[in-house]
């Protein structure tokens, strides 16, 4: 039996899904994950070890990013005990029921129920510990340390008691042992909705409103404890300050909430089940022998992926890849469950579709080079060739739509694996009766709840965004799936990415 598990990073985060993709577990370690995510990305400290993380990761330089990490360490108990209650309350699960699935984080759930007790509900207490975690990461002395020396030099060393978070944390709660959660325990409000799906969205009434009230209480418990807090978005033009500082490109301006909570579990990798046996065939093996399928259904599979994004994908046991950045393979699946893989990157097309029938899907990160695209064309066609999103739907999909004319067609397919049920987004570009290639992804439950919240809510998405079950019906999606779950196993949409 595969254990789920969840590994967060400063680019993102890692989920294995185990033996059931659509499993409880699954989804709560997709939002631990991503509750990490989001405090480490709203709030000084966090956006500070990220940054230098980045810094230390472009410049590939290991004692700067040890340096990095031992400030994360810094904010352990605050990062764990809050992307634990955000994860565990929304989707009913008690103590007992983590301590089964998760057993070592079933003390940070203990520890993060016992400073909200005291509140009326869930809710309020949602707010409470998100109040509690960001405010012990928004120290105020950290911005006068990044003002007076050179931020890539930074080290945990030099930040005094009032900068660190867990040690925020602790003064924090003894203020809030003897003061209580002051205009907050009078609060009594009708029940609200606590599903994980809920988790994407601030946009309700009164959401902004009982959220600040929080973080102010917060606020001011740690600053008469001595340990001055910067205000709910204090942090921002000290985070663009420090991206200048140390080299990395600005934040775009202006961004919506619901697209940054939408672009942040976009920055989760899926991982279906361990790399594949595969082999590499011999240069001059014939196409048509990796034909598959029987009778009228019988095609070449023909994938198109940057290089190093189709390697993790595989245990080879023999062959190798050409050096291109972007290599072209002919693939289908022996009865062992080994990936054949034929290597036609610097064959033509017309060599390719002489061999047979031809489906082909396309990376979008490769179809989005020239030459590549310029190459494989004959067999681009809109029937004949889907697109493997691996760059952000979030990003794509508001460029497309500032084209007043342009909509979009979307499902949320679920497909049977080896792993249960995956779901598989699949959407395509509508201008009148025309359609772009249709595009494709497998997702995780929680990625599919942040993007249908973002279609259906956003408004440059309202009335543009037309859910139509029957894309799943196509051949060419039918195709595309059976090899893609079959052949890959390793999802995500940062091809390219910068954080």
């Amino acid at each position: 039996m595969r254990q789920v598990s969840g590994l967060y990073h400063h680019r993102g985060w890692r989920i294995e899904v185990g033996d059931d993709a659509e499993a409880a577990d699954v989804l709560v370690a997709s939002m631990h994950e991503a509750m990490h995510d989001r405090l480490q990305m709203t709030t000084i400290y966090g956006c500070t070890v990220a940054l230098l993380q980045e810094r230390a990761t472009r410049d590939q330089k290991e004692q700067a990013l040890a340096q990095a990490m031992a400030l994360q360490r810094g904010s352990a108990r605050v990062h764990e005990e809050y992307a634990t209650w955000m994860s565990t309350i929304p989707a009913g699960w008690g103590v007992e029921t983590l301590r089964q699935a998760f057993p070592i984080y079933a003390l940070h759930l203990v520890r993060s129920q016992r400073r909200v007790q005291a509140l009326h509900g869930p809710y309020l207490a949602m707010h409470a510990t998100q109040a509690v975690a960001r405010a012990c990461m928004q120290p105020a002395a950290l911005t006068g340390l990044l003002a007076a020396e050179d931020p890539s030099t930074l080290t945990a060393g030099m930040l005094d008691h009032t900068m660190r978070p867990d040690v925020r944390l602790q003064r924090l709660e003894r203020a809030l042992s003897q003061h209580g959660w002051g205009p907050l325990e009078g609060w009594v409000g009708d029940a609200v909705d606590m599903s994980p799906e809920r988790f994407a969205d601030e946009s309700d009434p009164g959401w902004g409103e009982l959220n600040r009230a929080a973080y102010e209480w917060c606020r001011a418990l740690l600053e008469s404890s001595g340990c001055p807090t910067l205000p709910y978005d204090g942090h921002l033009p000290h985070v663009d300050s420090l991206r200048e500082a140390i080299g990395l490109p600005e934040n775009p301006a202006d961004v919506p909430s619901s697209l940054i909570a939408l672009m942040s579990v976009e920055s989760e990798t899926l991982v279906l089940e361990d790399p594949l046996p595969a082999v590499v065939l011999p240069a001059g093996t014939p196409p048509a022998e990796l034909l598959a399928g029987d009778g009228d259904r019988r095609h070449l599979f023909l994938a198109i992926r940057p290089r190093q994004r189709l390697l993790v994908q595989y245990q080879l046991n023999g062959g190798s890849l050409s050096e291109a950045p972007h290599v072209a393979v002919l693939r289908r699946v022996r009865e062992d469950g080994t990936v054949e893989i034929l290597d036609v990157t610097d064959q033509s097309p017309a060599a390719i579709s002489g061999a047979g029938a031809v489906v082909v899907s396309i990376a979008m990160s490769s179809l989005a080079q020239e030459t590549i695209q310029q190459y494989w064309k004959p067999l681009l066609g809109r029937e004949q060739a889907s697109v493997l999103c691996d760059l952000r739907p979030s990003v794509n999909l508001q460029g497309w739509l500032r084209e007043t004319a342009l909509t979009v067609r979307y499902a949320m397919v679920g497909i049977e694996t080896r792993v249960g049920m995956v779901r598989l987004l699949v959407f395509q570009i509508e201008d009148g009766a025309s359609s772009s290639r249709i595009y494709i992804s497998p997702v995780s439950r929680l990625y599919s709840s942040g993007l249908l919240l973002w279609l259906n809510e956003s408004q440059s998405t309202v009335g543009r965004a037309r859910h139509d079950d029957t894309l799943g019906d196509l051949p060419l999606v039918r195709f595309s799936a059976a090899h893609i779950l079959l052949e890959e196993r390793l999802f995500s949409f940062a091809a390219g990415d910068t954080r």
